[in-house]
């Protein structure tokens, strides 16, 4: 299972204490078993078997003690480390697989999978103390009668297809219902997102609650139903196991018979005491399935546990410089329904050039900007720095040259990762410059709020771009939710003077009159650049 292997593997010395630790309580639930049974059996009773009663229950405590301390804590940890470690590794994978999943289910791996992970680690020391019981009560089976214990196991045979056929099934029910989840954190976005729409439009409210919303819903609940309705089977398969070797042991043993006299109130005895951690671990055998389904769902997302990252993280101290940036006949391709390919295209960047990226709708330049910036890997070609090859070991340190103001760009509460040297100085002098003193305020680098218009969201993210003072800038559309004013600012006093300042500016646009502040133009039409 892989779960309980990814508990392991990370439990690195742990886990060769976790072994002995197992066979010990193991033997101590047999050895107590075996001391019961003497001592319900014999005439007389002597102080071995008080002593050995005392031993053996003593290290069966002792040792689900230690077993459910040492695996609860680390379960805890491992559930924090991993929290941690799926947020840490979400940034490395590649950017067009966040676009292709959607948002929806990368909610859905931070939260739900999350919660199934916790629930099903939490659950390990249970079912290892369970499991325990379990081997100790069936190796004292065998010790009373080896031949009694091969005719009851050919029980198992049976009860383990019908068991196996149950769990196909709800396997197929969790398949589902994780599928619905991806679903179910995409309507919440659409929820929070679109409320302004929703609720301007009842029409549209009424359709999308009881439409979608609704439909996944009910998936949810019935592939929940599902699913544990055939677990539940299961576990009734799994007592009728215990029900059907007590009922050979007092049914078919002929009555005053040595075999019926020696071991038939052990079998019985240990029979019923195994029923209580038979049916803890058919409770938990769904908790650990979902898991394994948490799990599939988080590497197909491209966050591989426990192993390298796609890509190497640059070290945020440190902050490159660029002579030039070159494209060799690079292109890009959607692997979906809109077959769209940009390029081949070979240029070169160098600072201290504006360079506009122009064209119509649909014409790539969205795509070129984010295959300059680093977001996209070229799927043919190369993407070059100063000469060196833009790989998975260099790719997120390149991407370090670059600050951004995107068409739909997301502001932070906070100004994270800025040098905090007279941060909140340099920040009142801009925002003034930016015409935005009055409307936010930075203290301890911390906006005072972010309810902006458009317009002023883009200056906001321009007033972060600008304190980043990165080597090179994208404007992505930058200046289209403007006012006149501001459009004329930024075109004729703000690109002049990133261009004196040595930075490179690619600014992708449709404002036609402002062309000439660009010292180059580079006209896309369908993924090519015009001669």
């Amino acid at each position: 299972m892989r779960t309980l292997r990814f508990l392991l593997q990370s439990a690195g010395p742990l886990a060769l204490l976790l072994g002995p630790l197992g066979f010990a309580s193991a033997g101590f639930n047999a050895g107590l078993m075996a001391t019961i049974h003497r001592a319900l059996t014999e005439r007389q009773l002597g102080h071995d078997v008080v002593l050995a009663f005392i031993g053996f229950g003593l290290g069966r405590a002792l040792s689900g003690y230690l077993s459910t301390v040492l695996l609860g804590n680390h379960a805890t940890k491992t559930v924090t480390e991993l929290r941690r470690d799926i947020i840490a590794r979400l940034p490395t994978v590649p950017y067009r697989l966040f676009e292709r999943v959607g948002a929806g289910r990368v909610h859905a791996a931070l939260t739900q999978d999350l919660i199934v992970l916790e629930s099903a680690l939490s659950s390990v020391p249970t079912a290892v103390t369970s499991a325990a019981m379990l081997v100790g009560g069936a190796a004292y089976l065998a010790y009373l009668n080896p031949v009694l214990f091969l005719g009851c196991s050919a029980l198992v045979l049976p009860c383990f297809f019908v068991f196996r056929l149950a769990a196909r099934h709800a396997d197929a029910a969790y398949s589902l219902q994780r599928a619905a989840y991806d679903r179910l954190y995409h309507h919440f976005g659409a929820l929070t997102q679109g409320m302004k729409e929703l609720k301007l439009h009842a029409a549209r409210r009424l359709s999308f609650l009881e439409g979608p919303v609704r439909e996944t819903t009910n998936t949810l609940r019935e592939q929940d139903v599902a699913s544990r309705s055939r677990y539940a089977l299961a576990s009734v398969v799994n007592q009728a196991l215990v029900l059907g070797m007590l009922a050979t042991v007092l049914f078919l043993v002929p009555q005053g018979s040595a075999l019926r006299t020696q071991v038939g109130s052990g079998y019985v005895l240990v029979g019923l005491y195994l029923m209580s951690p038979l049916a803890a671990l058919s409770r938990m055998w769904p908790t650990f399935r979902a898991a394994e389904f948490a799990m599939q769902s988080l590497q197909d997302l491209g966050i591989r546990l426990q192993s390298a990252q796609d890509e190497a993280s640059a070290d945020p101290s440190i902050q490159p410089g660029v002579t030039r940036i070159e494209l060799h006949s690079a292109t890009h391709r959607y692997d979906d329904e809109r077959n769209f390919v940009l390029g081949p295209i070979s240029l070169q960047l160098v600072p201290g050039e504006v360079v506009f990226v122009v064209g119509g709708n649909g014409s790539g330049k969205t795509t070129l900007g984010r295959l300059l910036a680093g977001l996209y890997e070229p799927s043919s070609g190369e993407l070059l720095w100063d000469g060196q090859l833009v790989d998975a070991q260099h790719r997120d340190a390149y991407r370090q040259l670059w600050s951004a103001v995107f068409s739909d760009p997301y502001l932070f509460d906070r100004l994270y990762g800025l040098d905090p040297t007279n941060l909140e100085q340099r920040a009142t002098q801009l925002l003034s410059k930016l015409q935005l003193t009055g409307i936010v305020r930075v203290t301890d680098g911390t906006f005072s709020s972010l309810e902006v218009s458009q317009g002023q969201r883009k200056r906001l993210g321009l007033f972060v771009a600008l304190l980043e003072d990165r080597p090179l800038y994208l404007f992505d559309e930058w200046a289209a939710d403007q006012d006149p004013q501001w459009k004329q600012t930024f075109y004729r006093e703000l690109l002049p003077e990133l261009r004196a300042r040595g930075k490179g500016v690619v600014v992708i646009t449709h404002d036609d009159r402002y062309f000439d502040a660009a010292d180059r133009l580079l006209v896309l039409h369908d993924g090519q650049l015009d001669a």
